[in-house]
């Protein structure tokens, strides 16, 4: 596994390896270099979503996945236009991939109230993803190829500009009421998710959600690669809560449920040491800022900042993280 030290800081065409398996990867790309960030992910992982921001400038989130294909519109995070084709961030960059190796058989795509017209899923990972066509009826269960039930869910309409609904199942609202805006820094209390199961995940009618062409990208926890949990802020500005994940966490997304909070991304490939401080923003464009304090530790992670963002006494927060290393033993002592 290369680092970010010993790949200079510039990492043109690299993105790392996690696992024998290839679960998922963060990758770094200098605005010089001769790869383009998504060429390189798509090198490493070519079947999966790929995510990728822009780390010095003021530009959109892509969302890019193989499901869509290379030549389909991508789509971008938070302006929510459609772009074709695509074209790669202008400064150093990052990109979150996961892998989905797999195709969803015809069967289980075909077992729910909407069909999943294509799907790929990587079942070791927890991680699936889904084009269907919605039909704007509540209450319609979507097959999502995973051995048990969706704790975060993504979704995307490929044909119109709505928001992009994302749902945690440990936001105080689950199952019904869990639902943000991974383009707003709104709370998580809409009602586009109805249930979540081991074999179908439930939507409503909302047209953010089931409306023409769809794509979505679901997880679950599995334990030593991936964790999706909640926490409360103690407001302290030096000693916040510590979060046990299980794992070394890569990469932390933390939203807080009430209020009006952004989204927030940190990773160990764009900061290789404790503190992590510098965030990137899914609901904005804007380029990485620091000043918001976080250790990664062998198994979690521990706020060390009061930032509304991340530690408000006594408010709710949701979190996904993905390990360094996956499938190691779960670290218990802290």
């Amino acid at each position: 596994t290369s680092t970010a030290a010993e790949n200079g800081g510039n990492n043109v065409g690299y993105v790392r390896l996690d696992h024998p398996t290839t679960t998922w990867g963060i990758g770094l790309s200098a605005a010089s270099g001769d790869t383009p960030i998504l060429q390189a992910a798509q090198s490493t992982f070519p079947n999966g979503l790929w995510w990728i921001k822009d780390r010095v400038n003021s530009n959109q989130h892509q969302l890019v996945d193989s499901v869509r294909g290379d030549t389909a519109n991508i789509k971008v995070c938070p302006d929510l236009t459609n772009t074709n084709p695509y074209t790669a961030p202008a400064g150093d960059s990052v990109a979150w991939c996961w892998n989905a190796p797999d195709e969803m058989d015809e069967a289980t795509r075909n077992s729910g109230d909407i069909n999943v017209t294509a799907g790929r899923v990587n079942q070791e990972a927890g991680f699936s993803m889904l084009q269907f066509t919605g039909n704007t009826a509540n209450d319609q269960t979507i097959a999502h190829g995973l051995t048990q039930a969706p704790e975060f869910m993504i979704a995307i309409a490929q044909d119109n500009t709505n928001s992009i609904p994302c749902w945690h199942g440990h936001a105080p609202g689950a199952p019904s009421a869990a639902t943000g805006l991974l383009n707003s820094n709104r709370v998580l209390d809409l009602t586009h998710v109805d249930a979540s199961g081991n074999e179908f995940f439930t939507i409503s009618s909302n047209t953010a959600i089931n409306s023409g062409t769809m794509s979505m990208y679901l997880w679950h926890s599995v334990p030593g690669y991936s964790a999706f949990g909640s926490y409360t802020g103690n407001g302290s500005t030096t000693d916040g809560p510590f979060i046990y994940t299980g794992h070394a966490p890569s990469m932390i997304l933390i939203k807080g449920t009430t209020g009006t909070k952004d989204w927030y991304i940190f990773d160990s490939a764009r900061e290789l040491h404790n503190p992590r401080e510098f965030r990137l923003m899914p609901n904005l464009a804007t380029e990485e800022l620091g000043g918001r304090p976080i250790d990664f530790l062998s198994n979690g992670f521990k706020i060390r900042g009061g930032s509304a963002g991340f530690n408000t006494l006594n408010h709710p927060y949701i979190y996904a993280a993905f390990a360094e290393n996956p499938f190691q033993a779960p670290v218990t002592a802290r």
